[in-house]
């Protein structure tokens, strides 16, 4: 489930096979397990298109975001001038790593349940909402959302986009 801070930021996906049938304003989703893969693949897309990407790695079953992989992706884009917004978890180093970049936007994924996270981290989120310039979008399977977090979300102003990515 894709949350977005407001209506005039809608914020759309489609997948690497199906980019060319899509919209052109649709963000081109790029997970890959290696950096080498991750540029390999974004080389396969026009320029002028948008690219949301992570590197992620299997730890036990889970898909986790390769922090260092990710950012260097993120780098490559932006000395490509690509488009580019990246999936970050929510954590206060790595948000700060990933605003340094000259990115317009963030995909933060901020629950991991099968790693113990399963609440929102309100104050981390606050916290970087108030020091960014960049727009936000929270991603997350709305089943395993809390209902006090969705309640949270609708106070501070988030929208549920419905879209699925």
């Amino acid at each position: 489930m894709i949350w977005v801070q407001s209506s005039d930021h809608q914020v759309s996906f489609t997948s690497l096979t199906e980019w060319r049938n899509g919209n052109a304003d649709s963000w081109i989703v790029i997970l890959q397990s290696t950096l080498q893969s991750l540029v390999a693949r974004a080389e396969m897309i026009d320029e002028n298109r948008p690219v949301c990407g992570a590197c992620v790695v299997d730890v036990d079953g889970e898909n986790i975001i390769d922090v260092e992989s990710t950012l260097e992706f993120g780098r490559w884009l932006c000395s490509a001038g690509r488009k580019a917004m990246m999936k970050v978890p929510l954590e206060s180093s790595v948000l700060c790593l990933f605003d340094a970049l000259p990115l317009d936007t963030l995909c933060i994924e901020p629950l991991w349940p099968n790693m113990g996270v399963k609440r929102i981290a309100r104050d981390v989120l606050t916290w970087f909402l108030k020091k960014t310039n960049k727009h936000v979008v929270l991603q997350f399977d709305s089943q395993e959302l809390h209902p006090a977090d969705v309640e949270w979300l609708q106070q501070e102003g988030w929208i549920s986009t419905g879209a699925q990515q």
